[in-house]
This record gives C-alpha cells, structure tokens and sequence, in this order.
C-alpha cells in the first residue's frame, strides 16, 4: 500500500483537529484519511480535495459520474458531515462521527445504490419525497410535488408566496415548471435538474398578497395582485426567448 499522506503544510491551510481527529490528523488531509481508509476496506474509491479551496484539507469530494459525493470535517467537535447527489442535484445528507460509515457510504452510493439502499445500510443518512422522485426521474412528478410541498410549507420565507403559489398551482402550465427561490423571490425553470433554466420572469413578494413580476431583460411590472402576476408568467411562456439555459 502507497504512502498517502500530503505534506502538513499543503496550501498553507489549517489541517484536521489531532484532537477530534486523531485518525485523520497523521494523514494531514481528509481526503488522505479516506483514500487510506477505502484501501484498507478493499473499495475501489477514488477522492480528491474537496472543491472549495477552504476546505481543501478538511474537506474531500468523489465522483461516479453522474453520481458525487461532499464530505466536510466539524471544526468545533468531531462530526462528518455528508451530501449524496444525483446529476449535480443533493438528494440525500448525514452526519456522522464514524470514519468508516463515511467510506462505506460513499462507496454504496457511487457504486449505483439506490437511496432507500443507502438509507437502510447506513441510517445516519436522509432523504425525503422529493429525492426519490428525482431518483426515478420523472419529470412530471418532480415539478408537481414540489409545488405541493411550497404550498403546504410553514417556511418564514414562503409565507407571503402563499397567496401566488395558490394561484399558480391552478395553472397546469405553470404547474408543469420547477419553482424555486432565492431570498423570499420565486422564479422557474424548465427542468427539473441542474443547470436551471434561467429564461421565465421572477416574482417578488411585496407584502399584504402583492407581487412585482421581473422580468428576465430586468424590466418591472406594476405591482399587482397573485392572479395578474400569474397571468404575466403565463404571457412569459408564450414569448419565444433567446436567453441561455444557463
């Protein structure tokens, strides 16, 4: 077995915690931990750096394309922290204190395991309705329910979408688009996966059932009432654009 401990001062960054992590601290590196430790399982599992340079040592990302996996280190007291996605979109996430669970489990999900395998084999690990839909790909379903799920949520900052989203969910055209918001403001796309088409209008609470409909060249429409902005979307849907799916 190579020796795959990086060098202590590898991008100058700050390495793991010895006392939290005494088993990851002499690699120097996460993802040093985790190749040694797939190794010693007999896993053909490769992982790299985490992404973001921050977390370049603390940090570690694998990849089954279209499958990918994040793990990040606790820096106050010793916890992994995971996300499982599916074509660039999170599906499942967990936490453990187990380094050993983390390989396992990145070893089940990139080898093609589906997520209530995953779940079953490693309970530290969750997911909901949303994620199985993405998982078995239907479009359709993906859209509808997660219309269903922002009209029924309690989330502060989709109280005063309620009134729009009541609307719009009565629009089969609308209803067939993905919502999804940024900052209390709802936009759409066209599918359900990343990257997002970005090419429909946005629609911005003001308060007291009132919305303001943007659209994508940055004009403002008048405020108006749930119904109104509902029909400016629809009039979006019928305009031909040349915007990047991007």
């Amino acid at each position: 077995m190579t020796d795959s401990r990086p060098s202590a001062s590898v991008g100058g960054l700050p390495g793991p915690d010895s006392q939290h992590y005494p088993d990851v601290a002499p690699f120097g590196s996460l993802y040093a931990a985790l190749r040694d430790a797939a190794n010693t399982a007999g896993y053909q599992l490769r992982v790299d750096p985490h992404r973001t340079i921050g977390w370049h040592r603390t940090g570690a990302w694998a990849e089954q394309a279209p499958r990918d996996v994040n793990v990040v280190m606790g820096s106050r007291s010793r916890i992994f922290t995971i996300q499982f996605s599916l074509r660039q979109t999170i599906l499942a996430a967990g936490s453990t204190d187990d380094l050993h669970a983390v390989v396992g489990s990145l070893h089940l999900w990139l080898g093609g395991a589906s997520l209530r395998e995953l779940g079953a084999n490693w309970p530290f690990v969750r997911f909901g309705e949303l994620s199985e839909a993405r998982e078995r790909g239907d479009a359709a379903e993906i859209a509808a329910l997660k219309w269903r799920q922002m009209q029924s949520s309690t989330a502060r900052h989709l109280a005063d979408l309620h009134a729009f989203i009541d609307a719009a969910i009565e629009e089969p055209r609308l209803r067939a688009l993905f919502p999804t918001t940024s900052h209390s403001t709802l936009w759409f796309s066209r599918t359900t996966d990343w990257p997002y088409t970005r090419d429909l209008p946005l629609v911005t609470p003001l308060g007291e059932a009132r919305y303001q409909v943007r659209e994508r060249d940055g004009h403002l429409h008048e405020p108006t009432d749930a119904a109104q902005s509902v029909a400016l979307i629809l009039a979006a849907l019928n305009t031909p654009s040349e915007a990047s799916p991007n």
